[in-house]
């Protein structure tokens, strides 16, 4: 039989009962041109139905999620205090703080202009939430800020002051020429050099 059938139902044209049975049967009769569509999303179930539920999901309040394949395997992670409902966990987690020292500056990547750090932010990883509780409990060092969960919860850095190059010349001039009075106040010799003056 060639592929495709005699006659396909569109919902436009009339058909008779025995055209209807006989599009049935081509249908049916019909090689396969392709494999039916499997849902990935089912895949697992499918797995499990075939395995006696297996894998399972096993979760721990402070190691990481296993999967136990067969039945020893989850007998040994319950006696390690697994257990197939889900924990949530809340650590290990990273704290940030701001920290001004020289070593936290901004960084750009050598092969390209990229910067690959958050400029003056230390991180550091807590594994409980005590250890959390007894770092966020010190006192922050000269230059440092308090531990956040967040980096948008961060103080932002202090924005330089803008100093009009105009102004900085006048008040550098405005000291030379000062120095030069003491100097002559103190009967100084000799014809003074003026050293240009450049922001």
């Amino acid at each position: 039989m060639s592929e495709g059938f005699e006659m396909r139902p569109t919902g436009q044209q009339t058909m008779s009962q025995a055209e209807c049975d006989r599009f049935l049967r081509d249908a049916r009769e019909a090689p396969k041109t392709k494999n039916p569509v499997i849902l990935g999303i089912r895949l697992h179930e499918m797995m499990r139905s075939k395995n006696n539920g297996y894998p399972k999901d096993m979760y721990h309040a402070e190691l990481e999620m296993r999967q136990a394949y067969k039945e020893e395997e989850e007998t040994a992670l319950v006696a390690m205090g697994y257990q197939e409902k889900y924990i949530l966990k809340t650590h290990p987690k990273y704290v940030f703080r701001r920290n001004m020292a020289d070593k936290f500056a901004e960084r750009m990547e050598v092969a390209s202009p990229t910067i690959i750090n958050n400029a003056f932010v230390e991180e550091r990883l807590v594994k409980t939430a005590e250890d959390e509780k007894k770092l966020k409990a010190q006192k922050p060092p000269v230059g440092c800020g308090p531990w956040v969960d967040r980096l948008d919860e961060i103080a932002p850095l202090p924005e330089a002051e803008y100093v009009d190059p105009n102004e900085e010349i006048a008040r550098l001039r405005g000291a030379l020429e000062q120095a030069n009075r003491a100097l002559d106040s103190k009967g100084g010799s000799g014809k003074r050099k003026e050293e240009p003056v450049t922001a």
